[in-house]
């Protein structure tokens, strides 16, 4: 699918990126404050201006004509002085005056000789608009041999013209010795600096503009409803940047993000439980028509957010009356008994293998309605397990005694373990991370959904940045509290939790 460009979108990308494109011109300018500063050497500038006649009559009306000729000859003075054989007699005169050691700091020597293009190099002859003048300017490290290279062209200038077309001369207004200005005309600090500075915001600027264009990450619900023709079913914003803002600079460590990531933690923000509650509403009604109970969760690959998704979705249902079994299905890498802090010396692997009756492998949590089974003991073979008739007919059984039964299954990416149950449960939902699954990944993962002839109920697109989307969510920002209060008292301690015994199997046939 091709990406559009979105004008206002860029505009917002760059806006959200002002802090780094600030920081780096600030840098960038002082660097090339300093650099100018520190390492351009200084130059300083003399000029002289000299004038062209072709003839030097007394009679007025032959001084307007000579006026006009000497225009004509100006073009040619200038190619005059500026040929070799002038500029190696300046060279000479200036080599003599000032002696070969400090003319090596300002010109290209050739042994004890001013190379003509060092000397032509730092000189600018040019002609007045419309006048007979010539202006001489000359540019170097040191401001008394600037003025010395003007001095030493004006008074040679006569002769070589002379030589050289026999025809007219120049004067000048004041006498051949040009004063020493000692204020340097380069480099200009500020105006370096400046521009170094808007050259590395400009920069910075285009490199994200690059990437941003580059960038093949789901980052809208458009692109997924438009390309996949399935319904997006949620949107869960990122919870444990959330937690940063809010803990500050405090650092927080794996294991209390991990304690943290569901809701059943009260310092989750308002519009963050009111998502989760829409992706249950939404849930619901994309099983309204479905006689089936059992809902897989799974992503395209990895740390997508699959298993806390399946974990929030399994309370909000819990909440709303409903009795809910979560199983962790990842026989590869169990997730869900560290999120719930229960025990999982037995869960589903022991089940399907008949190490334990199914009693004995569900186990209660801190809210009402809401049990889990485990993933247990990590099996060497677990797409031969999921793919077992025994693990089809634990599915069906558990359909039975619970209102829905969500299983938190591996990336389909990845291990294809859940596509085998595709005509014992309704469907499954996949869950793609803002920023992170690729359009590609989405593509696949979509596309093994349908060979299995699994139906895709819908996605979720988890992780969302509620810095690029707070247009819509920081209006609820402000009601974090409130909803971090509404789940004050529904939590239980974790030893509590964990010291529940599991519901006998009478027990479990009540609905």
């Amino acid at each position: 699918m091709e990406r559009e460009i979105d004008l206002r979108e860029l505009a917002l990308l760059l806006w959200r990126k002002i802090w780094l494109i600030a920081s780096v011109g600030i840098v960038c300018l002082v660097a090339g404050f300093l650099w100018t500063k520190m390492f351009i050497p200084k130059k300083y500038s003399s000029h002289i201006q000299i004038y062209a006649q072709s003839t030097f009559s007394e009679d007025n009306d032959n001084q307007l004509n000579d006026i006009s000729k000497s225009k004509q000859l100006i073009n040619t003075y200038i190619e005059v002085l500026k040929d070799d054989a002038v500029m190696l007699s300046v060279g000479n005169e200036l080599v003599s005056k000032f002696g070969p050691d400090k003319m090596r700091e300002c010109f290209v020597m050739e042994g004890d000789r001013i190379k003509e293009s060092s000397l032509k190099s730092c000189l600018s002859i040019s002609s007045v608009t419309d006048t007979n003048a010539i202006r001489i300017v000359a540019t170097t490290k040191n401001a008394e041999v600037s003025a010395a290279v003007c001095t030493e062209l004006s008074k040679q200038a006569n002769g070589f013209i002379e030589r050289a077309i026999k025809l007219g001369g120049i004067r000048y207004i004041d006498d051949y010795e040009v004063k020493v200005n000692n204020s340097p005309v380069s480099p200009n600090v500020k105006k370096r600096a400046l521009l170094a500075g808007f050259a590395g915001a400009f920069l910075v600027a285009l490199i994200i503009i690059i990437l941003d264009l580059m960038d093949n990450t789901v980052k809208t619900t458009e692109v997924l409803s438009e390309k996949f023709k399935k319904p997006i079913l949620g949107e869960i914003q990122n919870i444990e940047e959330t937690q940063k803002r809010r803990f500050g600079k405090r650092k927080v460590n794996l294991h209390e993000n991990e304690q943290r990531r569901t809701l059943l933690d009260k310092d989750i923000p308002f519009y963050v439980v009111e998502s989760c509650k829409s992706l249950r509403t939404n849930v619901n009604f994309a099983l309204s028509t479905n006689d089936k109970k059992v809902l897989a969760v799974s992503s395209a690959n990895p740390s997508e957010g699959k298993s806390t998704t399946a974990a929030n979705l399994a309370i909000t249902m819990a909440e709303s009356g409903k009795k809910v079994l979560l199983i962790d299905a990842d026989l590869r890498k169990n997730v869900q008994n560290r999120i719930f802090k229960v025990k999982n010396e037995k869960g589903l692997s022991s089940v399907i293998s008949r190490m334990h009756p199914v009693e004995e492998c569900i186990q209660a949590t801190a809210v009402d309605n809401l049990h889990i089974m485990t993933s247990g003991p990590l099996p060497p073979n677990p797409s031969e397990l999921l793919a077992s008739r025994q693990a089809g007919e634990l599915f069906d059984f558990l359909s039975e005694i619970y209102d829905l039964v969500i299983i938190d299954s591996p990336p389909i990416c990845v291990a294809t373990d859940i596509l085998t149950l595709g005509d014992r449960i309704a469907g499954i939902l996949l869950v793609f991370r803002y920023g992170v699954t690729t359009e590609e990944d989405a593509g696949e993962a979509v596309k093994r959904v349908e060979l299995a002839n699994m139906n895709l109920v819908g996605f979720v697109l988890n992780g969302i940045d509620v810095k690029t989307h707070g247009g819509y969510y920081s209006k609820y920002s402000k009601y974090s509290t409130y909803g971090a209060d509404n789940n004050e008292g529904s939590e239980e301690s974790d030893s509590a939790s964990a010291s529940r015994t599991a519901p006998q199997r009478q027990q479990l046939r009540k609905k």
